[in-house]
């Protein structure tokens, strides 16, 4: 089987454009958490509905402040939060004791909270300190509503507040809240099926003295597994493990096509004799969008676009050694799964510079797992190759905090070259 090897940027550029079906639903608003909202949202009314008062205290007309400065104002009624405005204005002997979260009244346009004042026999007067302080204040038209949070000065009936597609926290739950939305309307999390293939893959449970000298434990699935649980929480998410046969593999791929959104499979995808993915996938849905990537690790990579079969199924195909697996992930299934992920989760890379000299000579796009560290003299990022024997060699990663991309037209990059840096999830 030959490929036809493409860029590292057309292949990202192909996963990008990968549309998965999105199913919307509503959930409850406690539940709509992690999800991303299906529908822009948009102010009902003006917030605060009313010129809202932000101290407990007393209002006033401002040409009532220089009467208590001079003998104060006599209290006039209580206003509460939950209360409706009084009706009635002030004499300018007067003045309204009001509550954080109270109307303001309509006549009123100073708040004079209670640490300023003190009351007695009905009446309220300044506070000896406190005079200097609030005439300052009270004499600029800036610091007026000082206290008074201004009706629709966070924003106005008609303005947008959240856009489709915004991934809900809880600072998103209060808005939809205060705007009524019991029920919300979101994009379901995908259903994902991880599939590995080899028949030299046995159970993580498998002891010791079970495990054959030819036999491997599954590690791709475990891995890839807390990768998606972490990153989509309210997902669907199955394991299966294939023998290399290709009847049962066609079978298992053609009932997964019909449940999943998305499958995710490591191994059976290269050049060897039971590499039967890539041909039970052609009967099943037709050629691949591409297989084959100029990089280093995950060269065989094969990609089905959901938008060209009648599935609607995207299907990532990923060589099985684990440096691949975890590689390509991060560098192709995220952009895969990012119409689901918050905005942070996505590979903006950190620019560094290298810690040493490093030699790669095939004309291949280079991922090299490297540590990240912070240079105190410079303040820069820099980043030191981690020497890894082969795709295979996954416990090496362990001394890696993450990856950087080397052009496929360079082979030499010296020490203090400038490299995009991407961190391991």
């Amino acid at each position: 089987m030959q490929f036809d090897l493409i860029t590292t940027d057309l292949a990202q550029q192909i996963i990008g454009q990968a549309k998965l079906k999105l199913i919307i639903k509503e959930l409850e608003l406690e539940k709509a958490i992690h999800h991303r909202l299906a529908i822009d949202i948009y102010a009902q009314r003006d917030l605060p509905p009313y010129n809202r008062v932000m101290m407990d205290g007393i209002a006033l007309p401002r040409d009532n402040f220089a009467q208590l400065q001079k003998s104060g104002l006599v209290l006039k009624s209580a206003h509460c939060a939950g209360e409706p405005a009084p009706d009635s204005l002030l004499k300018p002997n007067e003045a309204f004791e009001v509550m954080t979260g109270s109307i303001c009244p309509k006549d009123c346009d100073l708040i004079i909270p209670y640490e300023q004042i003190y009351l007695k026999d009905g009446s309220a007067y300044l506070n000896v300190d406190a005079s200097s302080l609030d005439s300052v204040c009270c004499s600029h038209e800036s610091t007026q509503s000082r206290y008074i949070h201004r009706q629709a000065s966070d924003y106005k009936q008609g303005d947008l507040l959240l856009s489709k597609g915004t991934f809900i926290h809880s600072t998103h739950i209060a808005i939809l809240a205060s705007e009524g939305y019991a029920k919300v309307p979101v994009v379901s999390s995908p259903s994902i099926c991880l599939i590995s293939t080899g028949d030299e893959l046995v159970d993580i449970k498998t002891c010791n003295k079970e495990l054959m000298p030819h036999q491997i434990r599954r590690s791709n699935q475990s891995m890839l597994k807390s990768l998606l649980i972490r990153l989509l929480p309210q997902s669907s998410i199955y394991s299966l493990h294939l023998a290399d046969d290709a009847q049962v593999i066609q079978e298992q791929l053609e009932q997964q096509l019909q449940q999943c959104d998305i499958i995710l499979i490591t191994g059976g995808i290269s050049k060897g004799k039971k590499d039967w993915i890539r041909s039970c996938l052609e009967i099943l849905i037709g050629a691949p969008d591409f297989h084959g990537i100029a990089q280093r690790p995950g060269k065989p990579l094969a990609f089905w676009s959901p938008q060209h079969n009648s599935h609607q199924t995207a299907v990532l195909a990923l060589p099985g050694n684990p440096v691949s697996v975890v590689t390509c992930f991060h560098e192709y299934a995220l952009s895969l799964l990012k119409d689901y992920l918050p905005t942070q989760t996505s590979q903006t890379p950190i620019y560094a510079t290298l810690a040493k000299d490093f030699v790669f000579s095939p004309a291949l796009t280079c991922f090299l797992p490297v540590a990240l560290h912070d240079d105190c003299t410079s303040c820069e990022y820099q980043v030191d190759p981690q020497s890894v024997h082969n795709s295979g060699d996954f416990a090496s990663l362990s001394r890696s905090t993450g990856y950087i991309e080397l052009p496929q037209n360079l082979s030499t990059f010296p020490k203090g070259m400038l490299v995009k840096y991407r961190p391991w999830l």
